[in-house]
């Protein structure tokens, strides 16, 4: 399986490393990036061993993330769009190209390989070409599921060790429910769910740094239930006694300790 290979990689890279300071978010992003990388266009984007690639490419999408995310004045006042007071849309289009000149080659390639192995349709990329999708569409395509299959991912891997670091004991009971569970090697995707404590430490992770901004305005269609608590329809979040419903979850100081007595 993809995922399995691309983790053993990563494995192996941080055994390469051992006794060495190592920038994590950078190996996870390279990680994930590869991933995704092999499921549009069969190939790995970026090595471990260069750092320097791996740096830009992620710098580039962070980059994206904080221009979508800047307000603009433009928004504000239609009129004055054309002008682009804060630049931001020059800056988006240079990060945008940047990141375009990535893969550009391969779709080209592809086309023109298209007509040899027109049946065969190993990926994303192939089934775009099949049907008829033209390269401009192809980039937003590949630069929407790139941005956000990787910042994410990345970040909250990131958090999850900080906060695990920070919590002896719960480093402690991760690592041993790891050595319980675990029986293959290497290590296969399928036991993963058989681990309540570490996916209870993502979870909890997740909540105290959400990886993406969550202030759109979601509400449940029809009301249901979560783990026996009735949610509303139709209801803004925004407006739940957040205090009484989830109870310590939301305010523990030690959050991660928790877990310790519930598991």
């Amino acid at each position: 399986m993809l995922r399995e290979r691309k983790v053993g990689e990563l494995v192996e890279f941080l055994r390469s490393r051992e006794g060495t300071i190592v920038n994590v978010s950078e190996a996870m992003f390279v990680t994930v990036f590869n991933i995704v990388g092999n499921l549009m266009f069969s190939r790995d984007v970026i090595s471990y061993r260069n750092e320097d690639v791996a740096s830009r490419l992620k710098g580039l999408v962070w980059k994206i993330t904080e221009l979508v995310a800047t307000p603009n004045s433009a928004d504000f006042y239609p009129k004055i769009a054309r002008l682009d007071p804060q630049g931001l849309r020059r800056k988006m289009s240079k990060c945008i190209h940047e990141v375009f000149s990535t893969w550009e080659l391969d779709i080209k390639r592809r086309r023109r390989e298209a007509h040899v192995s027109a049946a065969l349709k190993a990926d994303f990329l192939d089934v775009f070409i099949a049907n008829g999708f033209e390269d401009e569409k192809i980039n937003w395509l590949f630069l929407e599921l790139f941005a956000a299959g990787t910042d994410t991912t990345t970040l909250t891997v990131e958090w999850v060790m900080v906060e695990l670091l920070k919590n002896k004991e719960a480093i402690k009971k991760a690592r041993r429910e790891l050595k319980t569970e675990i029986k293959t090697n290497p290590i296969k995707e399928s036991p993963v769910s058989q681990l309540p404590y570490l996916n209870a430490c993502l979870k909890e992770t997740l909540r105290l740094h959400p990886p993406g901004p969550f202030l759109l305005p979601h509400c449940a269609a029809e009301t249901c239930k979560i783990m026996g608590w009735s949610l509303p329809n139709n209801e803004d979040p925004a407006n739940l006694d957040m205090n009484d419903k989830f109870g310590i979850t939301v305010w523990k100081e030690q959050p991660l300790l928790l877990i310790l007595k519930r598991l």
